[in-house]
């Protein structure tokens, strides 16, 4: 397995409040590449541009994706947007050897892992508990969603204290151990009878479905 290089993604009027870059993608209506992301990053309203922090580049990339569309119609806090003609992904380091083969369903007590901004690259795992939580998400970009996605907790259940995900991690894919992407981190939320901090995300085949999009597999990428 090798892990995708951490991307991030931040509005260009406010590049303070960053998340991390989901999957990359085809829109399945007019076919253009661009990538999905958590819609709450983007605060500034006039604003449709994103840039993109890579490291393979020295300075933040401004105006790389123009925002698309977004899943809030359906509670969603999900959004895609689309490559601008200078992003060739390959010099963002999205290779075929760093792309997710596949998506799957969440299902009962599987172990996922997750590669986040927030979390500064440590690799988190946790493990599927709820797969139809409903939470109250609130972001200044709408105020307040009911959304409805799945937790996890910790693999040991004695675990206390512990911050499975940071601010930033949004958007974020976790995936298992077939490499294969699994969801997208939305938030977190605290669990009051352990004081941790718990992943809540959209199982990716929602997101897609939502943003009406399809995840690209490492052959797709190679022939980029």
């Amino acid at each position: 397995m090798v892990i995708p290089d951490r991307l991030s993604i931040f509005p260009n009027q406010s590049p303070t409040r960053i998340g991390t870059l989901s999957a990359l993608v085809w829109d399945n209506c007019t076919n253009a590449l661009g990538v999905t992301h958590s819609y709450h990053i983007r605060l500034n309203l006039m604003d449709s541009q994103l840039g993109i922090d890579s490291p393979h580049h020295s300075e933040r990339l401004s105006n790389a994706a123009t925002f698309v569309r977004d899943g809030l119609n359906m509670n969603v806090d999900a959004a895609f947007s689309v490559f601008n003609s200078k992003i060739i992904p390959n010099n963002l380091g999205i290779t075929s050897n760093k792309t997710y083969k596949g998506y799957k369903e969440p299902e009962q007590g599987e172990i996922l892992f997750m590669y986040g901004i927030g979390s500064k690259g440590r690799l988190h795992s946790a493990k599927v508990v709820e797969t139809d939580k409903e939470l109250e998400l609130n972001a200044p970009i709408y105020d307040s969603i009911k959304s409805t996605g799945v937790l996890l907790s910790p693999t040991e259940p004695d675990t206390k204290n512990t911050i499975f995900c940071s601010p930033g991690d949004s958007g974020a894919i976790w995936y298992n151990e077939n490499f294969e992407a699994v969801g997208m981190h939305v938030a977190g939320h605290r669990c009051d009878k352990t004081n941790n901090i718990l992943p809540f995300m959209y199982p990716i085949t929602k997101v897609l479905e939502v943003l009406d999009v399809t995840m690209l597999t490492p052959e797709d990428v190679a022939n980029l």
